[in-house]
């Protein structure tokens, strides 16, 4: 999707978003340039696409462990007559393959095709046809939605990816109102769908329809930008190409959801910036929306959004104190620490603390289920029986 010169100069401090974003798990994706080094889910509501993929071969979604955030963020005690620091995190190395790892054999190979291709499921088509973003350049990937769409209909994953791209500044033909409409369908309570809406409405010149789309983020009871869904398909794809071990499919799953998941809405946030001064009222309007996005995304991509929203409506409120606390948060929120860079390089070489992450990251999203695997992290260190590096 190409954005024009003036969007891209906007959307400068928004992409870097991405970038921070992607150091957060360079961990996990340490292996993927390496090749022999080591490789964040959502769900505000049951879809038809859990659904799917729950019918397809297990992965470690399927197992969730059931804990409980109070217990795992306990108070640490003494192990074994011994007294640990409570931020203390065992810490492993990088954790690295050996070129005879049958799942690193298999992902080089796959690597040389159509990784996804031969799944013809749900799951592997939506897959296959996302990753061809920066796979395949020659696919028109908002087409190969739109088709797929034709023979799964109404699935929410499905559906939003179609609608970001008709966040376009010349979006094709099929983005038309009819299908646009349709593809709010059930998600209307979903204010990640109404901040598309509203840049699609401004790249069409109707001001006052994006105001609406505004005004519905800020009324929204939900908030999910399907970070975790996009993680959880990648990594069923994976395993559907017999890529077994979690460890190894985690970095590039975690790759092909940040490769997939920005949308331009630079002209929601330039209008914002060129009207919250003449027009109070929608400076209110995107002071509303950003801090509901702030608030509620789920993925550090979508909450860079919300920020974003806040600055641009700053004019009307030109509060130094609201303005520095605004950037402390955003600086602590996507730098995270270096704690979870250490529970991010545990977890992969303790499966079960890999899938107690993704358990969290399916119920609370990007930020929280950091927390929670940090806490977590630390509670298994406490046990000085706890050697999680040299496992197989």
């Amino acid at each position: 999707m190409t954005l024009s010169p003036l969007n891209q100069k906007k959307w400068l401090y928004v992409i870097s978003a991405a970038s921070l974003l992607l150091l957060i798990v360079a961990i996990c994706l340490h292996w993927f340039s390496q090749q022999k080094s080591t490789s964040n889910l959502q769900t505000n509501s049951v879809s038809d696409d859990s659904t799917e993929l729950a019918s397809e071969e297990l992965s470690p979604f399927d197992s969730i462990p059931d804990k409980n955030l109070e217990t795992i963020s306990r108070t640490l005690e003494e192990s074994n007559n011994k007294t640990v620091q409570s931020n203390y995190i065992v810490n492993c190395d990088s954790r690295a393959f050996s070129d005879d790892e049958p799942s690193l054999i298999k992902y080089k190979a796959a690597k040389q095709s159509d990784m996804f291709k031969a799944d013809l499921s749900y799951t592997g088509r939506l897959a296959n046809a996302l990753s061809a973003t920066f796979t395949n350049k020659e696919t028109d990937v908002g087409q190969a939605l739109y088709d797929l769409r034709s023979e799964f209909p109404f699935r929410p994953l499905l559906d939003f990816h179609l609608l970001s791209r008709c966040v376009a500044k010349e979006p094709e033909s099929y983005c038309n109102e009819k299908l646009i409409d349709s593809l709010l369908g059930a998600n209307q309570s979903n204010g990640a769908v109404w901040l598309r809406k509203a840049a699609i409405d401004l790249n069409n010149q109707d001001l006052e329809q994006a105001l609406v789309a505004l005004k519905q983020i800020s009324a929204s009871p939900n908030y999910n930008d399907y970070w975790a869904e996009n993680i959880e398909l990648f990594d069923r794809a994976l395993l559907q190409a017999e890529i077994y071990n979690p460890a190894i499919r985690i970095g590039p799953a975690i790759g092909f959801a940040a490769g997939t998941g920005l949308t331009p809405i630079g002209p929601v946030i330039q209008t914002c910036k060129n009207l919250s001064t003449s027009r109070a009222d929608i400076g209110q309007l995107c002071h509303d929306a950003g801090k509901r996005i702030t608030d509620g995304a789920r993925s550090r991509i979508e909450y860079s959004y919300g920020v974003s929203l806040q600055r641009a409506a700053l004019d009307i409120n030109d509060d130094k104190r609201f303005r520095d606390t605004l950037e402390k948060e955003y600086k602590k929120t996507m730098a995270g620490s270096n704690l979870a860079i250490k529970a991010q390089k545990l977890m992969l070489h303790d499966s079960e603390l890999l899938n107690f992450w993704l358990g969290q990251l399916k119920l609370f999203g990007e930020l929280k289920a950091e927390s929670a695997l940090v806490a977590e992290a630390i509670r298994l260190s406490s046990n000085l029986k706890y050697s999680p590096c040299n496992q197989p």
